[in-house]
């Protein structure tokens, strides 16, 4: 991350496997890009991204990235990564938000209050890919590939932006969804939602079933453009494999025999 002032190809990477800390910028600070790579937060107890933010002394609930009253950050790019909320306030702004192969995640309710939404920006443009957001989602433009948004989505700019080869909960309000299917809101479509679990954010094989509308053949398991699953583990490749090896099988398996499917992870 490079404050305004500073070389402008400084650039700040956060290590692989690490937590982002905290990055004190004056009010209307100014960073050019910044990337987070292969983090694992703690979703359960910290917000591991958190754009311009004014947190009480002391807080513990919210680790930020970059803090200072109306920060701007042209780009911050999320890879391979999973994190609890993103979000932007006291006037602070994410130009592009970029988030790749990684999970997102709300922190819980607590005290009766509803979950805050998992990504929150009130301004510029947010692209997913082959991302899971378990959590509502509130942005001002929005491009998805390949990503499941299992709570209700807002783009407020409904001239603008593309949700394609994904699943959105109903109820969502996305501009021109192609080859996606819609579920329902926090739908079961996965093995575990709890960080830490062995089966975090893995899709059930009955995923399809929670599927209540899409095109001809639409699947989740399966609905990626290539073939392969929507979400975080798009890169595993499952689908694929399984149907190379059911290909293999009936050629070469003797008459009669059928193989049977046991998943190992």
């Amino acid at each position: 991350m490079s404050p305004a002032g500073a070389d402008p190809g400084a650039r700040q990477s956060l290590a692989p496997g690490c937590t982002p800390w905290l990055r004190r910028l004056p009010p209307g600070g100014d960073v050019s890009g910044s990337h987070i790579g292969s983090c694992r937060g703690i979703v359960r107890a910290a917000a591991v991204v958190l754009l311009a933010a004014a947190a009480p002394a002391g807080a513990q609930s919210e680790v930020s990235a970059l803090r200072g009253a109306g920060a701007t950050a042209s780009e911050l790019s999320i890879t391979q990564s999973i994190t609890g909320p993103i979000k932007t306030q006291n006037n602070g702004s994410i130009e592009t938000l970029r988030i790749s192969d990684s999970i997102v995640q709300a922190l819980p309710e607590t005290l009766g209050q509803p979950a805050p939404p998992a990504i929150k920006s009130e301004s510029g443009e947010t692209h997913l890919s082959r991302t899971t957001v378990l959590g509502a989602l509130s942005v001002h433009r929005l491009d998805a590939s390949e990503c499941i948004l299992d709570d209700i989505a807002v783009a407020e700019d409904a001239q603008h932006g593309c949700i394609r080869f994904s699943a959105y909960a109903e109820g969502s309000v996305v501009h021109q969804p192609y080859e996606s299917v819609t579920v329902a809101q926090q739908a079961e479509l996965f093995r575990s939602r709890d960080f830490g679990h062995p089966q975090y954010a893995r899709l059930r094989d009955t995923a399809d079933q929670a599927i209540i509308t899409g095109g001809s053949g639409a699947s989740i398991m399966a609905g990626a453009e290539d073939g392969s699953e929507m979400g975080a583990f798009y890169r595993e490749k499952i689908p694929l494999k399984r149907r190379g090896l059911d290909q293999k099988f009936a050629e070469f398996m003797p008459i009669g025999q059928v193989p049977v499917w046991i998943d190992a992870t």
